[in-house]
């Protein structure tokens, strides 16, 4: 219950003004890009339904990530927290070998999930890069294509901006995640409350 309370105090109205901050960027780069080089539309369209699956696969797989990974890390803790309270008597069966094996198991068991968090977040890294590519390549053929009607100025205003695509991708799809996390704290908290007093 308490680290539900943090999560609604501190970090749920950060999460929620990083992520606003991020769409309001994302929104003011995408129609930077649009004004300027109208024609990357055709490539952000289905980008952007790329980008859409992508992303509710992502969280998909990363919430069942960090659930497993939550349910292998508590072992990891009581099973320490009873080699402590119970030394004298480990110690005088010679225990120490068998409750060192457990121990390793049970670390290799959540160490397996921490792995699989790392590789979904280079798999989503890997398309958030293509994606971002890909704007990058069709916002520069465009504006290249309209080169005498942009200027010079606006010619690279576009294309700097477009390089910023990736990073903001990244940090929409980590700030939605995170939400919904905190969100989940939220609705905990109202179970709780629910919950006729003794």
């Amino acid at each position: 219950f308490t680290k539900d309370q943090a999560t609604v105090d501190v970090y749920l109205m950060s999460n929620v003004s990083a992520f606003s901050s991020a769409c309001f960027l994302m929104l003011s780069t995408t129609l930077l890009v649009l004004f300027n080089t109208p024609y990357t539309a055709l490539t952000l369209v289905p980008l952007a339904f790329f980008f859409l699956r992508t992303q509710r696969r992502f969280r998909r797989t990363m919430r069942e990530l960090k659930r497993f990974d939550a349910v292998t890390r508590s072992p990891i803790y009581s099973h320490f927290g009873e080699a402590l309270e119970g030394m004298p008597t480990i110690r005088s069966f010679r225990a120490q070998p068998h409750m060192t094996d457990m121990n390793y198991r049970d670390i290799m068991n959540n160490q397996r999930f921490n792995y699989a968090i790392l590789a979904l977040n280079r798999w989503l890294a890997v398309r958030l890069e293509l994606i971002g590519s890909i704007v990058v390549l069709s916002a520069g053929c465009f504006a290249v294509l309209q080169r005498q009607q942009l200027g010079a100025a606006a010619l690279g205003l576009t294309l700097s901006q477009t390089f910023s695509i990736t990073g903001l991708l990244g940090f929409l799809i980590r700030m939605t995640a995170e939400l919904e996390n905190a969100f989940t704290a939220v609705e905990r908290i109202n179970e709780y409350t629910g919950v006729p007093q003794e």
